[in-house]
């Protein structure tokens, strides 16, 4: 047999410099200490701010290339903060319904939103008792046939309420707006939970947040921390808060005067219009915590008698929970089938 000298050399040397390496016997050390390696380095080279790339070492012992990685570019620090940026909540702005002596709340609601670096406005809320009747914006005899319940004057203020907020948000050059009511409580979770939701902004044109039921909700993605985007196949009660894109704003202001639906109904049948929904369980803002009494629900009056409304109402109901079903169930599916937008 021939052996060449040179590689055997070779390989010797190879052996006595393993056998001298101090982690001959532990040829995995504890992540912790590559962390702390890298983390050290990688961090000596940012402040040095060199863009030149050194050689890789590989040494398979202490994996020690690793710490080896080069800085990255100030192109790439840039665009990595960018892509950040985008989905800040410093990019949307919360439009808070307040009546003029309710300072209680907006103290509270607007003190909760400053301690998270929520920038806020305060929208004027239409004041429902003060309002004469007949307004052009309320459209009081198709109310009772498809409403089937008396005027009450309080829930034609709130809805014109929700109206203002959409054309404050319109007037701005945001791409998303949050439209709160004064009595909500932030969950810790709320800053996280609507970035999350916001990555799939091109899937959705309203984003409900709270409500006073599940509304029958199926979860198509999640957010982590144990929340998920939901497609809701009953009627979501309550509008205490949610965002819109332009798309639904403007369709709220073209398309939903005369009112003859209570807010919380009328937006809540978007794919008339041609729009998406979808909500966040569990709530991440809590419609029922804040302690402070509606002022809607305790002047609801009783409905109309049940001859009447079986002849409008009723009907009218059973054709909007059939397409409710129906149009929900695509956009289900559609979030199954990953073409969601």
């Amino acid at each position: 047999m021939v052996y060449c000298t040179g590689l055997e050399n070779r390989r010797a040397e190879r052996l006595r410099g393993f056998e001298s390496h101090p982690l001959r016997h532990n040829l995995r050390p504890e992540k912790s200490q590559i962390r702390s390696s890298l983390n050290a380095k990688l961090s000596t080279g940012l402040r040095g701010a060199t863009t030149t790339r050194p050689a890789l070492s590989f040494d398979r012992a202490d994996r020690s290339y690793l710490a080896h990685r080069p800085p990255l570019s100030a192109v790439t620090r840039v665009r990595r903060a960018a892509k950040v940026r985008a989905f800040s909540p410093s990019h949307m702005r919360a439009y808070i319904l307040n009546l003029e002596a309710a300072t209680d709340r907006w103290t509270a609601l607007s003190g909760a939103f400053a301690r998270i670096g929520f920038p806020v406005s305060r929208v004027s809320a239409v004041e429902g008792a003060k309002l004469q009747l007949p307004v052009p914006e309320y459209a009081e005899a198709k109310y009772l046939w498809f409403h089937g319940r008396p005027t009450n004057v309080r829930e034609v203020g709130c809805y014109l309420s929700h109206l203002a907020a959409c054309r404050a948000f319109l007037a701005t050059p945001d791409e998303h707006g949050l439209i709160c009511e004064d009595d909500l409580v932030l969950g810790p979770d709320f800053p996280a939970v609507l970035e999350a939701a916001r990555r799939w902004r091109g899937s959705w044109n309203i984003l409900r947040l709270t409500g006073l039921s599940a509304g029958h909700a199926v979860r198509v993605r999640p957010l982590g921390g144990g929340s998920a985007l939901c497609v809701n196949f009953g009627r979501l009660k309550g509008a205490g808060a949610y965002v819109v894109d332009r798309a639904a704003a403007q369709a709220f202001v073209d398309r939903l005067v005369p009112m003859w639906l209570p807010w919380d109904h009328a937006f809540d049948r978007e794919w008339f219009f041609g729009l998406r929904a979808v909500s966040v369980q569990p709530f991440p803002i809590s419609q029922t915590d804040s302690g402070f009494k509606s002022s809607i629900q305790g002047s609801s009056r009783r409905p109309l008698p049940s001859w009447r409304r079986g002849f409008t109402t009723h009907p009218y109901q059973a054709v909007n929970e059939v397409s409710r079903w129906l149009c929900r169930g695509v956009s289900f599916l559609r979030w199954k089938m990953g073409r969601p937008g």
